[in-house]
């Protein structure tokens, strides 16, 4: 079968599975939405950011010999598989399960479906802005590109954009907020299972370190509980337009310290 056709029926199928997916997840929405009960909103505290830092900084000394372990038993098949997973991470597909939401929302007057599209669409805004921020800053080269420097190689403000992965940001971005929407534990296990296949795909594909998809991960789950107004940070929640009752607005909540 020649390339042109197998990415042709690759691409399908992942249109087919993408809409399959936002028409089975409506119903679990619609559910999850009648049946959620108000509650307070968690502050992120700093125990679990830094074990996250913690894992990504230990992860960080085993880069190079996983990249090279993965890049030595690379076959055609694992790398189309690798792209094929690639897309769960991209706008190509979180664009169009929110866009259904929302027209499926806005068609049958259920203001929960227009809202979890919203708070996808939120979570992926987030999600880019925290990503690109922490590339530019840091500016890690990636695995045997950037003249191969090397897992070690952080230069700020070079170009350079390994770490973290935007791809896998998005990905655990999308699977936190939609699986948290759903409040189904299969859904939320699928879901996750797809983020990490894009997780694995970005070094399957040599684009990224095992620490740039950890930090992608963290950052993307962050971002979607954020959204969702599961967690606020600092004092801030998600605009009410987001996490309101009705859907509608377009306040912020901060909570400030109190004075002592």
């Amino acid at each position: 079968m020649g390339s042109p056709l197998a990415a042709a029926l690759q691409g399908a199928l992942m249109r087919i599975a993408t809409a399959l997916m936002g028409v089975q997840l409506l119903s679990m929405l619609s559910l999850a939405a009648q049946t959620a009960p108000p509650r307070e909103i968690p502050a992120l505290h700093w125990q679990p950011v830094a074990a996250g830092v913690a894992i990504v900084g230990i992860t960080m000394f085993f880069d190079g010999q996983i990249a090279r372990a993965v890049n030595e038993h690379a076959t055609p098949a694992s790398i189309r598989t690798a792209h094929t997973l690639n897309r769960f991470g991209e706008i190509t597909v979180i664009a169009p399960v929110a866009g259904g939401l929302a027209v499926a929302g806005l068609l049958a007057g259920r203001p929960a479906l227009l809202r979890t599209a919203e708070r996808i669409a939120a979570s992926a805004v987030l999600a880019s802005a925290l990503s690109q921020a922490t590339k530019y800053s840091l500016g890690r080269s990636r695995p045997y590109q950037d003249a191969d420097l090397g897992a070690d190689d952080f230069a700020p403000f070079s170009g350079r954009v390994s770490f973290p992965s935007g791809h896998a940001t998005a990905a655990f971005a999308f699977a936190t907020t939609l699986g948290d929407a759903t409040g189904n534990t299969v859904a939320r296990v699928g879901l996750y299972t797809l983020a990490t296949g894009v997780a694995w795909a970005r070094i399957a594909e040599s684009d990224h370190w095992l620490s740039d998809v950890i930090a992608g991960a963290g950052l993307g789950i962050v971002a979607g509980k954020f959204a969702s107004g599961r967690i606020r940070i600092f004092g801030l929640h998600a605009p009410q337009f987001l996490i309101g009752p009705h859907g509608n607005g377009l306040s912020w909540n901060v909570e400030l310290p109190p004075i002592k």
